[in-house]
């Protein structure tokens, strides 16, 4: 409790102490930047954040074509905002929710197609080496390229894998 005191004491009071009595005249003990009150913050360069803009209205279910959005560039002035949303968007990816023209496109909103949908059968893969195996699964979730997919083999056998192409899981 007494570290807490005197630590406020140290951080709060004694640089205005110390520029008080050097204002008076009557201490002579220099102050150094470490005592004296804090320079302002020196502002960061703004950072860049590329985004994409739809140029014109999409509905849900719509495919995003290439001129159906634009790139735009825009400056953030500061800290950068927690969970900033970095989705970059492609041709082929699927509308989830209506867009107005002008809105930028971000998740989820907008997300990629799906290469495995749940229920759909799939070729799961498994490779070591030069040994390699192929099974027939059923997946249980939806997954875009790079997405976890989980599979069920037989009634009770679950995998977990990664979707490498449509119809095509890779196990882990």
């Amino acid at each position: 409790m007494l570290t807490v005191i005197v630590g406020v004491f140290a951080t709060m009071l004694v640089p205005e102490w110390l520029s008080a009595q050097s204002a008076q005249g009557t201490d002579t003990t220099p102050v150094t930047p470490a005592m004296s009150s804090y320079p302002r913050a020196v502002s960061a360069p703004p950072v860049v954040w590329t985004r994409a803009i739809a140029t014109r209205a999409l509905v849900r279910g719509d495919t995003l074509q290439a001129d159906d959005f634009a790139i735009a560039d825009t400056a953030i002035h500061g800290r950068v905002p927690f969970g900033l949303d970095t989705t970059t968007p492609q041709a082929g990816w699927l509308i989830h929710r209506a867009v107005a023209a002008g809105e930028w496109l971000r998740a989820p909103a907008v997300q990629p197609r799906a290469a495995v949908s749940a229920g759909q059968t799939v070729q799961a893969l498994w490779f070591d080496g030069d040994v390699s195996l192929s099974v027939t699964a059923v997946a249980l979730n939806s997954a875009p390229v790079g997405g976890a997919v989980s599979l069920r083999v037989g009634r009770t056998r679950r995998l977990r894998g990664v979707a490498m192409a449509p119809d095509t899981v890779r196990i882990r």
